[in-house]
């Protein structure tokens, strides 16, 4: 029993009766001030609408390890402990720490800035119609009446194919070695690939009855002769 005292005044020894109630009162000063931070925090971003819950969230248990962990050092240096050399491992170990998970880190942030942020993402395959965006392309001997009716003729053999909104066909650029078409057309939800894949061939065979040239990137090389 005397053994087990004289352990417990080795360990205290060092410690003053002050002492301890300074750092006691220290602590309970800033356990009252967390919380009025947190509260004072709370009311914040309960008004701040545009911020989602998970937001809101993390930024309160961001605030509150900040917190605690200034309390640490506070209360430390109260007790007697150097506060500096403390700050200093801190230093260290949250260094070391971010370095051994710095690809999480990097993740972890890119996430808080798309819930911040508030990308819009809309998902398509959830719409009850789709529009199927394609290109063709032709030679340049080709009219262009001749191929938008070729394309068009290609569109009308396919019912799935929605006359409204009607069917776009347009010239959209004279590249090196062919004339671009753009196409729009417009189809339910559950028809989209099959329409994609059906219009492909469809206006192969259109182009093909009348008489329109497919084309391709190319380069064309002309000798002349001395």
């Amino acid at each position: 029993m005397e053994q087990g005292l004289s352990n417990i005044k080795s360990l205290t020894g060092n410690l003053a009766l002050d002492t301890v109630v300074s750092g006691l009162l220290t602590l309970i000063v800033c356990y009252i001030a967390i919380r009025i931070v947190k509260a004072v925090l709370g009311k914040a971003l309960g008004k701040a609408s545009k911020l989602d819950t998970p937001v809101k969230n993390l930024i309160t248990k961001a605030v509150t390890a900040l917190l605690w962990a200034v309390t640490i050092i506070i209360v430390a240096g109260a007790f007697g402990i150097n506060a500096t050399s403390l700050v200093a491992l801190l230093s260290v170990v949250g260094l070391a720490l971010s370095m051994s998970v710095q690809g999480l880190l990097g993740n972890f942030f890119s996430g808080i800035m798309l819930l911040i942020g508030k990308p819009t993402v809309k998902n398509y395959s959830r719409e009850p119609l789709r529009r199927v965006d394609m290109t063709f392309c032709t030679s340049y001997d080709a009219s262009t009446e001749d191929a938008k009716k070729a394309i068009l003729e290609a569109i009308a053999k396919d019912e799935r194919i929605l006359a409204d909104p009607a069917p776009f066909v347009r010239l959209g650029a004279f590249k090196d070695s062919v004339v671009e078409y753009i196409v729009r057309v417009w189809c339910k939800n559950a028809d989209y690939w099959d329409v994609h894949f059906d219009l492909n061939e469809n206006v192969r065979e259109s182009f093909a009855a009348n008489g329109v040239a497919m084309s391709y990137e190319h380069i064309n090389v002309h000798m002349i002769e001395k």
